[in-house]
């Protein structure tokens, strides 16, 4: 089972606060501010509430049931210092610059991140020691979770979540960053079709799914358990492919970050 949506939604509107019935808070459009990218289309790219929402929990799980009829995806949004609402309020975006991510291969672009991430070649051996059992070589893509989806975690990872509401019309909620034109991971690269290949790719092997994002970061849960520490090791080198501060700045080594995702029900993100 995938959540897919046959079209993406329309976003709502000040007369129109409604979404598959569901009544929402007061919100507004969140517009891209051209001086953070390379295009002046006033096309709002989400809509969010004025308001943290007290129990946004309850909101998410009443919106996201219904998904596949309206085409529109919810997170739960967090900011910069917790308080405020940047990025989103100033339009900190830059959709213009994510590529369709139907443009890329997941393998190829962990791949390629996994070169940009590992120790250069002059340096010794014990640079690599964060790395084991993996060296200069990406792995490869791991294998898909054996276990059956369990969709009662996406409510139990939302549970407990505070922050403000956002609504993003997609088809599937792994393309919601390329439509934003996020930046949080702006210091390491910024198209997010890129990233949104792999997010794409964790959907379809571990049944992950986007639930919250931030100023720089993003929280995914996942429905697919983990069970085994192989199968988690594999999984690692994907996330230090993917966000390098994961152990760098994080866990200290793939064996360790592994070790944390056996059994996880969500997976979460922070670069620097």
């Amino acid at each position: 089972m995938l959540l897919r949506a046959a079209r993406s939604g329309r976003l709502p509107s000040d007369l129109d606060a409604t979404v598959g019935g569901v009544r929402l808070p007061s919100g507004r459009a969140i517009v891209p501010d051209p001086s953070f990218g390379d295009t002046d289309d006033p096309t709002p790219v989400m809509w969010m509430t004025t308001e943290r929402v007290a129990d946004v929990g309850a909101l998410w799980r009443s919106i996201s049931g219904g998904f596949a009829e309206h085409g529109l995806w919810p997170l739960v949004l967090g900011s910069l210092d917790g308080e405020g609402q940047s990025p989103w309020r100033d339009g900190e975006l830059d959709p213009a610059g994510s590529s369709d991510p139907a443009e890329f291969d997941a393998d190829e672009v962990l791949e390629a991140w996994w070169k940009q991430s590992v120790p250069s070649e002059e340096e010794d051996d014990d640079a690599f020691a964060n790395l084991s059992p993996f060296g200069r070589r990406f792995p490869g893509l791991a294998a898909a979770s054996a276990s059956s989806p369990e969709m009662g975690v996406l409510d139990a990872g939302i549970t407990g979540r505070s922050g403000y509401l956002g609504l993003v019309a997609v088809t599937r909620p792994a393309d919601v960053l390329a439509v934003l034109g996020w930046q949080g991971p702006i210091n390491h690269f910024h198209d997010m079709g890129m990233l949104c290949a792999v997010l794409r790719s964790w959907e379809e092997r571990f049944g992950a799914y986007l639930i919250e994002v931030g100023f720089d970061t993003i929280t995914l849960a996942v429905t697919r358990a983990v069970v085994t520490e192989q199968h988690a090791t594999a999984i690692a080198a994907e996330h230090f492919a993917s966000c390098s501060d994961c152990i760098h700045q994080g866990s200290g080594s793939i064996e360790e970050h592994a070790a944390g995702l056996v059994g996880a029900s969500t997976w979460s993100f922070w670069w620097d």
